[in-house]
């Protein structure tokens, strides 16, 4: 047996033993499901310290940004899907029934996909994966978790918690953390896969799963657009403070990072010299922890100097070895630096003379995860509605995605679906919707028979009495239902 039928076999045992696992599960009520929760919860707190310690030393991040942007917001996810999902999954009962469906009662419930693909992310490796995998389990499905191969020890200690929670065996299992495994698990008999990452590999899983029509949910790069409207000059300071974060966050490792400015002209001085004093007062970063940060460092400043040579200029340039942002100003929509996704610190800046031509600098991207507005509230709400971002913060930057009842989700080539919120919760689930029929009143089993006029005439009066224009037919037509209604039933009879 080869060493690829080796794994397809292990594969598939572990598949079968979680769709084991599930069944058992998913009988059970959603208070009872989130019970474990709670414990995970404490147990998160408990072994913070540890958490900061492994994220460290696979990730390289301080104790600040562990406990901001990692533990405390996961902490709060885990509490608010506690407290939500009993309410978000119970059954629906359909409202607003016409009356050809009376004697009957319609409800929508949502049930668990199944057996749930999660492939996991080395830039958040506790928040990304963790939210994703305890809302699928909330839901009421078992879950094959393959953490990214740069955070392999952030992914078993994640799964070591949950167990510890008191979750039961086969209902979340660890692969492990190389490629091949990645591979195995898009190829593998699951109900749906969740996959946060780079838009290169999210189109090849997409296309892997699309003959079996398994479903996803891509939470893929994004190349994030701030914009500085006009009557935001006072406050071009506090945008350029906004786009410095939003560049910076996590040394510039955040899907959601500002890499485009889109600048009125009223805003641009005061922002490029905020910019310029942010660059001069901030000390060098240290290099990325894990691999491949050359290459990605590589890539960007290649697509940089491109854009200079098309007439692109420096702002702040790129030092050896300095991972602070490098700026470029006089940027134009043509330019690749403007279209393809990045994971460094850069910041690329627009000048746009109204919002009308900052929509189109923007649509030029194809990518549309999240964007950030600065200017006055109403005018800044009316540009976020015309934005195809997943993800508008006005006058502020990143923050709202820190939110546990907000969705995360791109358009375009920032993939599709959404995690984090009750929008990721109820993708975890299907919708079915059970229908009881109550009494004997039957009469759409006479629609299969020619020439029905019984039946064609009260099939008439529904529709005049519900749609007709003028209410006189409308209540013509409402009276007429009782006695087509007994002309059908003395038929019936006989």
């Amino acid at each position: 047996m080869s060493q690829q039928d080796r794994a397809l076999r292990a594969m598939s045992e572990r598949i079968a033993l979680a769709r084991q696992a599930q069944i058992s599960w998913a009988e059970k009520t959603v208070p009872q499901r989130c019970r474990w929760l709670r414990r995970f919860r404490s147990w998160l707190v408990e072994r913070s310290g540890d958490w900061i310690a492994v994220i460290d030393r696979e990730v390289g991040k301080t104790r600040e940004e562990c406990l901001a942007t990692e533990i405390l917001p996961f902490a709060a996810a885990c509490a608010h899907l506690a407290h939500s999902a009993p309410r978000l999954l119970a059954p629906r009962k359909a409202r607003g029934t016409p009356l050809f469906l009376a004697g009957g009662r319609d409800h929508v419930h949502r049930r668990p996909r199944g057996v749930v693909g999660i492939i996991g992310t080395w830039n958040y490796p506790l928040i990304l994966s963790g939210i994703q995998i305890v809302q699928a389990v909330v839901a009421g499905n078992a879950v094959i978790f393959k953490p990214s191969e740069k955070a392999p020890d952030c992914g078993k200690f994640l799964i070591e918690g949950l167990l510890e929670a008191g979750l039961p065996d086969g209902l979340v299992t660890i692969l492990n953390a190389d490629a091949a495994s990645g591979e195995a698990l898009v190829e593998a008999d699951i109900d749906h896969l969740v996959f946060t990452g780079s838009k290169a590999i999210g189109a090849r899983i997409a296309q892997a799963l699309a003959p079996r029509l398994i479903s996803s949910s891509l939470e893929l790069s994004g190349h994030d657009a701030l914009f500085v409207l006009d009557d935001a000059d006072a406050d071009a300071v506090q945008a350029a403070r906004a786009a410095w974060f939003g560049s910076l966050a996590n040394r510039g490792r955040t899907c959601m990072a500002t890499r485009r400015c889109l600048v009125a002209p009223a805003a641009l001085d005061l922002f490029r010299q905020t910019l310029a004093k942010l660059a001069g007062n901030s000390p060098a970063m240290v290099q990325d922890r894990p691999s491949g940060a050359n290459e990605r460092a590589a890539h960007a400043r290649a697509l940089a100097d491109a854009a200079v040579a098309s007439g692109a200029r420096w702002l702040i340039g790129l030092p050896e070895g300095n991972h602070t942002p490098f700026i470029l100003e006089n940027v134009t929509a043509e330019m690749r630096v403007w279209r393809e996704d990045l994971f460094v610190p850069l910041l690329a800046i627009m000048t746009c003379p109204n919002e009308a031509s900052m929509l189109a600098a923007d649509a030029a991207c194809p990518f549309a995860l999240g964007a950030a507005i600065f200017g006055s509230e109403k005018r800044a709400a009316l540009l976020a509605s015309r934005l195809r971002a997943g993800l508008v913060t006005i006058n502020d930057v990143l923050i709202a995605a820190g939110h546990p009842d907000t969705p995360i989700g791109g358009r375009g080539a920032s993939g599709w679906g959404s995690t984090q919120g009750a929008e990721g919760l109820l993708e975890m689930t299907v919708p079915q919707v059970v229908r009881v029929s109550t009494g004997t009143f039957r009469p759409h089993y006479d629609i299969v028979i020619p020439n029905h006029a019984d039946m064609g005439d009260l099939l008439e009066s529904f529709l005049r009495m519900d749609h007709a224009r003028s209410w006189v037919s409308r209540i013509g037509a409402a009276f007429s239902v009782p006695f087509r209604a007994f002309a059908w039933w003395r038929g019936q009879a006989k």
